[in-house]
């Protein structure tokens, strides 16, 4: 068995496969079976003359069923017994039951089965898939179907999976007895991780510097956490768009809307820390020079002159050390919490999250 193709969003796992079928007939009659199984294998005129089972791959599109062909390879195991004929005019040929010697029949499939895969701990998740078989039609009344080995001849380690444990068992789908054979993958975390988990990592590390920025430098704050939250939004859609619908929330979910409302909490902070500073006799750099904001003074008045980068932040500098002054003890001390709970509060709610969504995936995923 050979894993070829893994489509998640399809819902099918694709296999390649070899089946053998053994039973006896007795109603068959077979002459000079040899000891050597290879040397006693039927070409396809004689196959076609025995009853073969037909087996129904059930969780396939179009409930595919064994076929009998040129690609079918048959023979017979002498297991009892021969007798002659006749011992007089027929000393060479030696006559053996079938009910007593098994008839071996093989053939190479490549399926797609349908799956369905649980995203919902994506990507700590593990996947298990089925290859269900049933005997066709009404042939379960006279014949039986009994489980066999199972071999995995392929490679184990796939690109986004690796395959824990394969099982086949008897079952019953819905009133029919059948064999199946479970394939449970496990997920590879490495790409996972350097694709989707880093960057928002290293993201949020930027977002969450901003915190030591001077006070200053508002604009800034604002623009990269804003920025942040951009990049963080299209990798949700990209990551959802990769992945099965589903009307359930996913852990890489829950991981990615966490990474946003990091920044989304920066912004408001700051945004609060900012309306707490006096607004009275107010100055902004306005194209390169220091304005005083008069409130019954139209904006549009205001002349629009050359930019001067030297002049803007001078002028910044200047209104957030004039504020300080200015601002009452109530607002500072209000002011100081705020600058605590980015600084401290904040970086310890995200990294107690980190280590319990990671302690709780990895433990699902078995590999803790």
């Amino acid at each position: 068995m050979v894993v070829q193709d893994i489509q998640e969003v399809a819902q099918y796992l694709e296999l390649k496969f070899k089946i053998s079928l053994q039973w006896r007939d007795a109603r068959v009659l077979f002459y000079n079976i040899k000891p050597d199984e290879n040397m006693n294998t039927l070409t396809l005129a004689e196959q076609q003359t025995l009853w073969t089972p037909s087996i129904v791959f059930w969780n396939t599109k179009d409930q595919l069923r064994t076929v009998n062909d040129k690609n079918t390879f048959a023979s017979i195991k002498q297991e009892g017994n021969g007798s002659t004929i006749d011992k007089d005019t027929n000393e060479d040929i030696e006559v053996y039951s079938g009910s007593e010697n098994t008839i071996t029949i093989s053939r190479v499939y490549s399926i797609q089965f349908f799956c369905e895969y649980e995203m919902a701990w994506y990507p700590f998740d593990q996947q298990t898939c089925h290859v269900e078989m049933i005997m066709d039609g009404v042939l379960d009344n006279y014949a039986d179907l009994l489980p066999g080995g199972v071999n995995f001849t392929g490679p184990k380690e796939l690109t986004q999976y690796f395959v824990k444990n394969f099982v086949i068992k008897k079952n019953k789908i819905q009133t029919k007895e059948a064999i199946v054979v479970s394939i449970t993958l496990g997920r590879r975390l490495l790409g996972t991780f350097l694709t989707i988990f880093f960057p928002t990592i290293l993201l949020n590390l930027i977002g969450h510097s901003t915190n030591f920025f001077k006070e200053f430098f508002f604009e800034a704050v604002i623009t990269v956490n804003l920025t942040s939250m951009l990049v963080l939004t299209t990798m949700f859609i990209n990551v959802s768009n990769n992945l099965p619908k589903t009307s359930y929330m996913k852990m890489i979910d829950v991981w990615l809307l966490f990474n946003l409302l990091l920044p989304f909490i920066v912004v408001l902070l700051h945004t609060y820390m900012d309306t707490l500073r006096t607004d009275e006799d107010r100055e902004i750099n306005h194209h390169g020079k220091s304005i005083a904001i008069n409130v019954q003074e139209k904006p549009a008045s205001m002349a629009l002159v050359s930019i001067n980068e030297k002049e803007e932040m001078s002028a910044q500098k200047e209104f957030y050390r004039k504020i300080r002054f200015e601002m009452g003890e109530r607002k500072a001390k209000r002011l100081a919490f705020l600058k605590k709970i980015s600084l401290t509060y904040n970086p310890i709610m995200a990294l107690t999250f980190v280590v319990i969504y990671w302690v709780v995936g990895l433990k699902h995923a078995e590999l803790i």
